[in-house]
């Protein structure tokens, strides 16, 4: 069952006489405002969803990651590594004050029957007094800790979100508000 990714406005209509895939859609955030979005779901994150062994209600430990220009997420072939230890080059932030967020408890799904799909969110994130980090900030990492150890050699990438992005660290509060259609919906 392939994943695609259209642009949010766009859906195929589903009458149930033809095979329908599963799409998943990145809604572009609220801020940091402007970039392109070019998001995408890993795919041992895809097996995880199928297999219920990822709860991204609240039930498993969810994270997110500012990675910097220099990361090789969008390079090919790095949707498919299986743990984060297996980027290439990972190229977190390292700006003051800068640490990834367990965003477990501000996890939500919800049933959008208006507009039939399901909606994966989670509340706005802070990085207080944010420092500039050695190269402009690329993107967020979702990432599922399945140890609750925040250990890259186990921790699995979910989502790659770029949307709003790039940005620089500039010593001011760094938020990153989810759209209000969700970070992720399934449709």
């Amino acid at each position: 069952m392939p994943f695609y990714y259209p642009v949010p406005t766009l859906s195929s209509a589903f009458t149930g006489d033809e095979l329908h895939d599963w799409e998943f859609f990145y809604p572009d955030p609220v801020a940091p405002s402007g970039g392109t979005v070019a998001s995408f779901t890993f795919t041992k994150a895809k097996y995880l969803f199928l297999t219920k062994e990822v709860d991204l209600d609240g039930g498993s430990t969810i994270r997110i990651a500012l990675l910097m220009t220099n990361t090789s997420v969008t390079t090919a072939g790095q949707e498919d590594v299986a743990t984060v230890s297996a980027l290439s080059v990972l190229d977190e932030m390292n700006g003051t004050n800068y640490a990834r967020i367990d965003v477990t408890s501000s996890c939500s799904v919800t049933q959008d029957d208006t507009n039939n799909r399901a909606v994966f969110t989670f509340d706005d994130q802070t990085w207080t007094s944010l420092g500039a980090g050695s190269r402009n900030m690329a993107g967020i990492l979702v990432i599922y800790d399945p140890t609750n150890t925040n250990a890259d050699a186990t921790n699995v990438p979910l989502f790659w979100l770029d949307g709003g992005f790039p940005q620089s660290g500039t010593g001011t509060d760094f938020v990153y508000t989810p759209n209000t259609a969700g970070v992720v919906y399934l449709g």
